[in-house]
């Protein structure tokens, strides 16, 4: 799982506030899914992940939202840069994603 946002350094405010509410749950956390992290229930802000794997245990609890659609092995790369504890040892960054 690699985890991103917060790119104002706010503490993860979003456009919508400090946090916002879980919109559904109909998807499902596949490899290449991408999903809010949160704190608990209603609790969104501008922090997302996207899984590497299945992860059925955040099904029902964090909202996917989209999914990688092409190159999945280039997102699946960048667990070579985690260090320990899981943090990166080098800066990663996301360019040109266009907007969701």
């Amino acid at each position: 799982m690699c985890e991103g946002g917060d790119v104002s350094a706010n503490g993860g405010k979003s456009i919508y506030g400090d946090t916002f509410p879980d919109e559904n749950f109909i998807l499902r956390h596949e490899p290449g899914s991408v999903a809010m992290s949160n704190s608990g229930k209603d609790s969104n802000k501008s922090r997302f992940y996207i899984c590497l794997s299945k992860a059925e245990w955040m099904d029902g609890k964090h909202v996917v939202f989209g999914r990688v659609v092409s190159d999945l092995r280039i997102v699946k790369n960048m667990e070579a840069y985690a260090g320990d504890g899981g943090a990166p040892r080098e800066e990663l960054v996301i360019s040109d994603c266009g907007m969701v």
